[in-house]
């Protein structure tokens, strides 16, 4: 009974799917804002913002403000587990704040070199994003 319980675990974790799609391609990235449009149609541009998810499910933001939290994708969903960690600059107008348009649940979309990020709760914005450069 126990071989036979052994040799069912042994199959079924054989059996489980490994992440595709975005799911897979995202954890261990590195991204650059390139902008944010608002519904409005404002544009605020990226100044070296960058976006980091790490293997492991950490997320850095790093832009006016730093930022730290854990992450998860599913399909095409980013979910930002639990508020981040953040330290607290007075930031200037027209700054862009990253962890106010990637600090809860967004859709993510590929489209060409972008990672385009649309919050769910970020008022129409999309955020998008390129590859970070590697030094």
């Amino acid at each position: 009974m126990r071989l036979a319980l052994l040799a069912l675990l042994v199959l079924s974790a054989g059996c489980s799917q490994a992440p595709t799609g975005l799911a897979a391609d995202v954890p261990g990235s590195s991204w650059t804002l390139e902008r944010v449009v608002l519904a409005d149609g404002t544009v605020l541009r990226g100044d070296g913002d960058r976006v980091t998810f790490a293997p492991d499910g950490g997320l850095t933001l790093a832009s006016c403000n730093v930022c730290n939290g854990r992450y998860s994708v599913r399909d095409d969903v980013l979910t930002v587990e639990g508020p981040l960690a953040c330290t607290l600059r007075a930031c200037e107008p027209g700054t862009v704040e990253l962890e106010r348009y990637l600090g809860g649940t967004a859709t993510l979309r590929p489209d060409g070199g972008y990672l385009i990020v649309e919050p769910a709760e970020g008022e129409g914005a999309q955020v998008l994003l390129v590859p970070a450069a590697t030094n």
